[in-house]
């Protein structure tokens, strides 16, 4: 299997500017959750400091079998840093947490200036330093103009700086002139598929097929548990039409505010769901309702134009907790409304 699948155009722009030695020293990798974002950075590394790179065979991702290769791919090559949240990192289980401290989600204005100190230096071991930041619009306005700096001042050293963000627009318009933009699609379910039978996933044609899987991470969640979490963002729906129980939908918002693709497949579900039940009432014979509150109180219009909105601001690069907070919490009246009355 290739290294990265279901990125066809990004691994051909990658290997021409690795051929042609015209790979720029900073990139933006863009697109959603999942999609092979950050695993495309770390091969990337992984070619640049390969044994034996400059050879044909191993552009752009290196050979994976070299002592380079190898260093690379266990997390322990000198020249390669990877960059991201203290919550990002608890979550993966690589620091612990400062006793009752809620982990910050932001990236400390700290660990660039120490990334930026390093840039002048030559590399330890490689030829090239590579330094990834993972999720860069965490990083507050204060931290990406301190990486600025190192952006437009790499010194004499080869540095490579990979930012990994769901959209241009989520980083300074400064940074994101100064790195090439490589765009990362959704993944088709034959990639999904494909991916999942790579890693041995028994029921990977299930997963792959499931309505609104466009990710590994989304596939790979729990189907009961996304069944269960479907109904509670229903529910906290209808709470918020009926304005009743703040409270609960604050503890559902946090609950269900999970990474960006999995609350996208859970809204592509949802709205499966609430389309099925408004047609289902209009075949019903109901037809009026179907521009209003059901018996429950749901209204499934405005319920779906809830999920729309939500689904363009995800798209738009906004944070994955606020985006649901808007809309388990007070999303715009629906634009229906005034046609209702």
């Amino acid at each position: 299997m290739s290294v990265i699948v279901g990125q066809d155009r990004v691994v051909a722009a990658l290997t021409k500017a690795v051929q042609s030695r015209r790979l720029a020293h900073g990139l933006l990798f863009l697109g959603p959750d999942s999609v092979g974002r950050e695993a495309t950075a770390r091969a990337l590394a992984r070619g640049l400091l390969c044994d034996r790179r400059g050879a044909s065979a191993v552009v752009p991702f290196g050979c994976g079998v070299c002592r380079g290769c190898r260093r690379v791919e266990g997390g322990s090559h000198p020249d390669v840093h990877i960059v991201m949240s203290d919550a990002e990192a608890v979550a993966r289980g690589l620091a612990q947490p400062e006793g009752k401290k809620k982990p910050s989600v932001e990236i400390r204005i700290d660990a660039i200036r120490e990334i930026c100190r390093q840039l002048p230096q030559r590399p330890y071991e490689g030829r090239t330093r590579i330094v990834i930041v993972l999720d860069a619009h965490r990083m507050n306005e204060h931290a990406q103009n301190a990486l600025l700096k190192g952006l437009e001042e790499p010194g004499e050293a080869e540095n490579m700086l990979v930012l990994v963000a769901p959209g241009a627009r989520a980083v300074l318009p400064t940074i994101a002139s100064r790195c090439q933009r490589l765009a990362f699609s959704p993944l088709t379910a034959d990639a999904v598929r494909t991916i999942l039978r790579h890693k041995g996933v028994a029921d990977a044609d299930a997963r792959a097929a499931r309505p609104g899987v466009h990710s590994v991470a989304a596939a790979l969640a729990d189907e009961e548990g996304d069944d269960d979490a479907v109904s509670r963002l229903v529910i906290g729906i209808t709470l918020r039409q009926t304005n009743d129980a703040l409270g609960d939908r604050l503890q559902l918002a946090a609950d269900l505010s999970r990474d960006r693709a999995t609350v996208l497949a859970l809204l592509g579900q949802a709205e499966l769901r609430l389309g099925a039940a408004l047609r289902a009432r209009i075949v019903l014979g109901d037809a009026t309702a179907g521009l209003g509150a059901d018996a429950h109180g749901l209204d499934e219009v405005s319920a779906l134009e809830g999920i729309a909105a939500a689904r363009a601001d995800l798209a738009g690069n906004g944070i994955v907790q606020l985006v649901v907070e808007r809309l388990l919490l007070g999303a715009p009246p629906s634009i229906l409304a005034g046609r209702r009355r």
